[in-house]
């Protein structure tokens, strides 16, 4: 295979990983209702940073470059002080010697601590003159959901502190697995779902705990991490810390502690699903930073997963609006870490084949927390037929192989149509409330709508012959579609779907278009993070569908929202050691400004910012002629943006 096809070959899966994972963080962090297990999602990503590292290619809408996911509607939207970040993780002690000793290396009088890793609801809780002002959840690491009225309802918080300071607490809120109430198979599902819900006096029935695991001074004072707990305890804060802790400082201590955990977590009387190892120096974890998701000063140790076998049922295959046809297995019944397990989502036919599944054969499957599991392969000998499909379940037109997928090419399959809409009216793209899956199955069905534009001239005299629609239900809907017409280009563009533009690239082609027209394949390979085969599905796109997509704009009205700020279109990395601003502090100085701040040094870095000490990214920096700007003359670029 020529290295063309090869590269092409792997950004087509770099799309799918991309997709799926995107897919699944929406489910476990938006909705509470996650499809697969934790260990198939970290392979997932793993598989995608395994990608990213051999082809140098980082996708706009790439899990690996953001946190969590956004904020459920019903909520307040709150900005958090500081961005909370997710934990790199290790399947294996190794992989925790290896980063154990690469800290080492390089502070060989580093201690560290190692703590629960509980399995419930992030919060944070700010408070400001000693009162409990806000608690929000994680959200997407940068703004999350007010969930103080519910909160406020768990015991364990105090609602005023001591401490005078501005100061953010971040802790777990958890339901206790003594307090489970029935119909629940799971505490971490139990407690998310009374923690978010719009009404208290839910959260109030549930029994919450609170442990809280961290503290950050709104001035960005730093404290040793043993100091900090210390502190929380002194204030009342329930910290819930094993036995052996701190004091760690050889990998012989922290493996010890890691074996006393892992046997006695199943009598504790709350959910845990793994370990976070942390640095305990406020000043080395300073030093170190983070990576744009993770900090380098800690890891979290996951637990194995549980094993166990039954049956394959089934195969259901379901159809997306780019054709491809995607595999979840039904499995006969069976007990798995508390909960009734009966569907597995397989990741796509390619790996059917690689792992020999056969319907009516049992599986080994493998399942890690609160969620459904990952089919690892088969048990039996292989004396049924293989599985195949060779026509698409919905359309009957014969599929085409494409790598480890199969695809529906018939542009009028009806499964695709759907997605297609489903997809066109979300909320993440024109937002039109009321178009349900199943409404809209109908109005196909019905012929109402064949063309995007078709939801733009539905008449109140339709619908009303609709089951269900009265003329409330109806007002509602024509409301809710006028008010899509008002939309910005980015979340026009992202409803459209086109293939290989997420929603962030979606803001890209925003930031650099006025109009389709002018999106071109050499302005479009110019793009930052834009290569050919994303250009060439944009231009592919508009050639296909450009009588549907101008049939549609007669009806929209476009805000072209432009970022504001005397940094705005600035790309800014930090390095080194400053000494009037933290790098979070710093950070959000420069975003609010409207720049981007980048974890690494590229081509398409605008500008470095250089305090004491600073590596291999100040000389990458001059390699590269990136403009470079020391923490003296940073007061004059902050204000008025010149280099």
């Amino acid at each position: 295979m020529k290295s063309a096809e090869k590269l092409s070959t792997k950004h087509n899966r770099m799309r799918e990983l991309v997709d799926l994972i995107n897919k699944y963080s929406h489910e476990y962090y938006v909705m509470d209702a996650p499809s697969v297990s934790d260990d198939t999602w970290d392979a997932l990503y793993r598989e995608l940073q395994s990608l990213e590292q051999e082809t140098g290619i980082i996708l706009p809408d790439s899990p690996t470059q953001k946190v969590g996911a956004g904020v459920k509607k019903g909520f307040r939207k709150h900005k958090h002080l500081f961005p909370l970040l997710s934990l790199d993780k290790a399947q294996t002690t190794d992989e925790v010697k290896k980063w154990f000793d690469g800290i080492k290396a390089k502070y060989p009088d580093a201690e560290f601590t190692a703590c629960y890793k509980f399995d419930g609801v992030r919060l944070v809780l700010t408070y400001d003159g000693g009162r409990l002002v806000t608690v929000a959840t994680r959200g997407d690491g940068k703004v999350g959901e007010d969930v103080t009225v519910q909160v406020k309802t768990i015991s364990s918080i105090p609602y005023e502190i001591a401490l005078k300071d501005k100061v953010e607490i971040g802790g777990e809120g958890m339901m206790r697995k003594s307090n489970l109430p029935e119909g629940f198979k799971n505490t971490r599902n139990a407690a998310a779902g009374a923690i978010r819900n719009i009404d208290p006096s839910v959260t109030a029935k549930h029994k919450l705990d609170f442990f809280a695991y961290e503290m950050n001074f709104a001035d960005g004072r730093g404290v040793l991490y043993t100091e900090a707990m210390a502190m929380l305890t002194r204030h009342k804060f329930p910290t819930l810390l094993p036995k052996a802790w701190k004091g760690i400082n050889t990998f012989a201590q922290l493996e010890k502690v890691i074996t006393e955990i892992t046997a006695k977590r199943m009598e504790l009387d709350f959910d845990i699903d793994g370990i976070v190892i942390s640095i305990d120096d406020s000043a080395i974890r300073a030093e170190l930073g983070s990576t744009i998701k993770f900090p380098r000063w800690a890891m979290a140790y996951k637990f194995e997963a549980e094993i166990v076998t039954t049956k394959l049922l089934n195969i259901v295959w379901q159809v997306g609006r780019s054709g491809k046809v995607t595999p979840v297995a039904i499995l006969e019944p069976v007990e798995l870490c508390g909960a009734t397990v009966t569907r597995a989502t397989l990741n796509n036919y390619g790996d059917i084949l690689r792992k020999g599944v056969r319907v009516g054969e049992d599986v080994i499957i493998r399942r890690s927390n609160d969620v459904i599991p990952e089919v690892l392969g088969t048990a039996n000998t292989g004396k049924s037929n293989a599985v195949d499909i060779d026509v698409c379940p919905s359309c009957g037109i014969s599929l085409e192989t494409i790598g480890a997928n199969k695809f529906c090419k018939n542009q009028s399959c009806s499964a695709r149509v759907l997605e297609k809409f489903s997809h066109f009216v979300s909320r993440d793209c024109m937002n039109v409330e009321g178009l349900s899956e199943k409404t809209l199955e109908v109005l196909i069905q019905k012929g109402f709508i064949k063309r995007l534009g078709d939801i733009y001239r539905l008449t109140a005299s339709e619908l009303m012959g609709l089951e269900g629609f009265k003329a409330k239900k109806i007002n509602n809907l024509l409301d809710s579609i006028e008010k899509s017409r008002a939309v910005d280009f980015a979340r026009l563009i992202n409803a459209l779907g086109i293939s290989n533009v997420g929603k962030k690239a979606s803001g890209t082609l925003a930031g650099a278009f006025n109009s389709f027209d002018d999106m071109k394949f050499e302005r479009l390979v110019g793009l930052d993070e834009f290569g050919e085969i994303m250009a060439q599905s944009v231009v592919e796109f508009f050639k296909a569908n450009k009588e549907e997509v101008d049939d549609l704009m007669q009806y929209l009205n476009i805000e072209h929202k432009k970022s504001e700020g005397v940094l705005s279109g600035f790309k800014i990395c930090i390095t080194g050691t400053l000494t009037g601003y933290t790098r979070p502090q710093l950070a959000k100085v420069l975003e609010e400004l409207g720049a981007t701040v980048v974890d690494g040094i590229s081509k398409t870095t605008d500008v470095l910012i250089v305090g004491e000490s600073a590596g291999s990214k100040l000389e990458k920096a001059q390699k590269l002629n990136v403009k470079i700007i020391e923490e003296n003359r940073l007061s004059d670029f902050l204000s008025d943006g010149k280099i």
